[in-house]
């Protein structure tokens, strides 16, 4: 007779995916860190890394990884610089540090998050925003 063997749901990513959604973070995630190194437009130093930082606070979240935890501090921090970013026309240096430390925070996580869960938020939002336009 033989034994029956429980399988195990399928859930989250088939690897391929999770190799292109891992192209496309960084790629995105490098984009906004050269922007926020040698960037001049606010407007796009906010939306590229404001979508990178969401979507890796959301990741937190879902994993359960505590908001005292130093690299979700600084996640908490960079957006925040965005948020005061919204609306100005230059970049100040603190900002641009702000940013650049939560985005580095970011790359930190990343590996303790499910890529579901990030692939997820970042398409929450892109459709949010698409919505809006």
């Amino acid at each position: 007779m033989r034994k029956r063997t429980h399988r195990k749901p399928v859930t989250g990513l088939a690897p391929y995916q999770k190799a292109l959604f891992r192209r496309a973070w960084e790629a995105d995630n490098v984009r906004a860190g050269i922007h926020a190194f040698i960037g001049e437009d606010a407007k796009a130093l906010t939306q590229r890394a404001g979508r990178v930082i969401y979507a890796v606070v959301a990741g937190c979240e879902q994993a359960g990884i505590p908001d005292d935890d130093p690299d979700v501090r600084i996640l908490h921090d960079a957006g925040r610089a965005i948020l005061e970013l919204r609306g100005q026309a230059e970049i100040g240096d603190q900002h641009r540090k702000r940013i650049i430390s939560g985005l580095a925070a970011g790359e930190r996580l990343l590996p303790r998050l499910d890529p579901a869960a990030v692939r997820g938020a970042a398409l929450e939002l892109a459709k949010a925003s698409s919505d809006k336009e």
